[in-house]
């Protein structure tokens, strides 16, 4: 943590069915074991209005230090592909604005297995980018 306040890192993931917020427990459990100096940072799990969690599963994320955050699409974005991805990613932008200096937005199948500095940004850059799987979306090269 910085002398006033905001910490380096953030990290935040799509938790858009009961699945994938239990994925974001297990994110969040590899970044507290093997995220080294990071390990403490915030994690964020955007949750769409409609996705219901178990009492259990938010336990569980509340033990793992997941803040459950939920969202609303707007409606004109309900048809259109990956528009959660980017609504989660708006709103987790806004949640850390004034708490950490750079936001790591990660699918909620990710899992951590070392410390990830490699996500560090330069100073003057306003983002950063670190593809790990193009299958989707984007080019293979």
């Amino acid at each position: 943590m910085y002398a006033d306040g905001m910490v380096e890192m953030a990290f935040a993931c799509l938790a858009g069915t009961e699945a994938e917020a239990r994925h974001a427990r297990l994110l969040a459990q590899s970044l507290r074991v093997f995220g080294g100096s990071l390990a403490d940072s915030p994690m964020m799990a955007l949750i769409p209005m409609g996705v219901v969690l178990t009492p259990a599963l938010e336990a569980e994320m509340l033990a793992g230090q997941v803040s459950a955050v939920p969202f609303a699409l707007p409606a004109p974005l309900s048809s259109v592909p990956l528009a959660q991805r980017a609504a989660g990613a708006a709103l987790a932008e806004d949640e850390v604005y004034a708490k950490a200096e750079l936001l790591v937005w990660l699918d909620s199948d990710t899992l951590i297995l070392r410390e990830p500095l490699g996500l560090r940004i330069a100073p003057e850059a306003r983002i950063g980018c670190r593809p790990v799987d193009l299958r989707l979306i984007g080019s293979p090269w």
